[in-house]
C-alpha cells in the first residue's frame, strides 16, 4: 500500500526538496544558535567587574519564536510548492505540517544538547516547549490557508505614469462622439449655405471677419467660439445667432 501522507513525487523533485531543506536547516541552525545564553550568569553577579564587561544577554522571546516560525515555514514551503492541486491536498499539507514541526523540534533539541556542553540554553528567553510548538503550528496553519485559498482574479498592473498622462490628455470615446455630433449638426446647416453662396470655409471666415481656423474648428465640432464670434459667423450666412447650431 502506497504512502498517503504526501503525493507521489519524481526522483528529481525529491532531490530538489532534500537539497533545499538541508540549506534551510543550515541557515536557521546558525540563526538559532545565537539565541542561546549562559545558564550560569547569575552565579557571577558578585563580580561587578565581570558584570560590567559582560552584561546579560537580552531576553527576546518574541524574536526567538518568530525565527522558529520562519524556520518551519521555509521548510514547509520548500516541499509544499511542488504538491499538485488535488482533493487530498489539505491532508497532504496538514501531514507535512506535522513532519516539519517534528523536524524543527529535533533541530532545537540538537542545538540545546550542544549548548549544554557550554552551559548555554534557549531557556534564557522564557519560552516554553508548548509555546514553541504552538508558534510553529499557528504559522503553518496560516501558510496552509494561503495555499488552499482560491486564486485572486487577475488585475492588470496600472500603466506607467507617462502613459496615464497620455490617457488623460487623449479624448474619450464619449468626447469623440460629442464632437462628431456637433460637427454633424453644424454642417447640416452651414454647408448648404456655403454651397449656395459659392463659398469655401476660408471665404466664409473672411466674410465673417474671423480667422480661418476659427470657422474651420467650429464646423468640425472641435470647439464653440465666443458669442461675439458666433454672431459674426451667423450674420455672414444671413442667420440669427439662435439659428446657428451651438
Amino acid at each position: 500500500m502506497g504512502n498517503t501522507d504526501r503525493p507521489v513525487l519524481t526522483l528529481e523533485q525529491e532531490l530538489v526538496i532534500e537539497t533545499a531543506q538541508n540549506k534551510v536547516d543550515e541557515m536557521f541552525w546558525l540563526s538559532l544558535w545565537v539565541f542561546q545564553a549562559s545558564m550560569h550568569y547569575g552565579e557571577d553577579e558578585y563580580n561587578p567587574r565581570r558584570n560590567k564587561l559582560n552584561p546579560p544577554a537580552p531576553k527576546e522571546p518574541v524574536k526567538f519564536r518568530w525565527v522558529v516560525s520562519e524556520y518551519a515555514r521555509n521548510l514547509f514551503i520548500v516541499e509544499s510548492q511542488v504538491y499538485p492541486g488535488a482533493p487530498q491536498l489539505r491532508k497532504w499539507l496538514e501531514d507535512l505540517s506535522e513532519r516539519v514541526v517534528e523536524r524543527v523540534s529535533q533541530t532545537l533539541n540538537k542545538i540545546e544538547e550542544q549548548g549544554a556542553l557550554q552551559s548555554r540554553s534557549f531557556t534564557h528567553h522564557g519560552v516554553t516547549p508548548d509555546e514553541i510548538l504552538s508558534t510553529m503550528r499557528d504559522a503553518l496553519a496560516g501558510t496552509i490557508k494561503q495555499r488552499l485559498a482560491p486564486p485572486l482574479p487577475f488585475s492588470p498592473p496600472p500603466p506607467p505614469p507617462e502613459v496615464q498622462e497620455q490617457m488623460r490628455a487623449s479624448p474619450t470615446r464619449h468626447q469623440l462622439n460629442e464632437k462628431e455630433n456637433r460637427a454633424t449638426r453644424r454642417k447640416a446647416v452651414v454647408e448648404p449655405l456655403l454651397a449656395k453662396n459659392g463659398w469655401s470655409i476660408f471665404e466664409w471666415a473672411t466674410n465673417s471677419d474671423v480667422a480661418f481656423h476659427t470657422a474651420d474648428d467650429y464646423l468640425k465640432g472641435k470647439r464653440t467660439p465666443y458669442p461675439s464670434t458666433i454672431k459674426k459667423l451667423a450674420e455672414s450666412l444671413g442667420l440669427s445667432v439662435q439659428q446657428l447650431p451651438q
